[in-house]
């Protein structure tokens, strides 16, 4: 997904978000928001927040694993 920042022609607001289509091809049918037609309409922006921090904690457990490994490959430089 790539982070967008658009302005809202009526009030010149400038908001920050994503384009819904790239979210549904990214396969998160479940936040996308459609009109009576069927079409693309927005997104459920509050259910993106457990979305990023299940990411932030599949991270986190790949950088600890990481670190656990140089820790390792250290001990074996230093014998």
């Amino acid at each position: 997904l790539n982070p967008v920042s658009y302005e809202y022609k009526e009030t010149g607001f400038t908001a920050h978000g994503f384009i819904a289509e790239q979210v549904l091809d990214s396969n998160l049918e479940e936040i996308v928001t459609f009109n009576n037609e069927g079409l693309v309409q927005g997104l459920r922006r509050k259910f993106f927040f457990p979305l990023i921090v299940q990411s932030i904690q599949e991270q986190q457990a790949i950088i600890e694993n990481l670190q656990a490994q140089i820790d390792e490959l250290k001990k074996l430089i230093n014998k």
